[in-house]
């Protein structure tokens, strides 16, 4: 799972065990990456 830093905006694979808070900049929120949806519908 990926992890995005609300504040300095760096991207992370996992957090380690224990930390609840970014590795770069120490800040708390964190926010889950997501892959762009992408659906392609046919209007008829």
């Amino acid at each position: 799972m990926a992890y995005k830093c609300g504040r300095c905006q760096q991207e992370f694979d996992a957090l380690p065990v224990g930390l609840v808070r970014c590795p770069n900049c120490a800040h708390k929120i964190f926010y889950k990456v997501r892959a762009p949806i992408g659906k392609k519908l046919i209007a008829r």
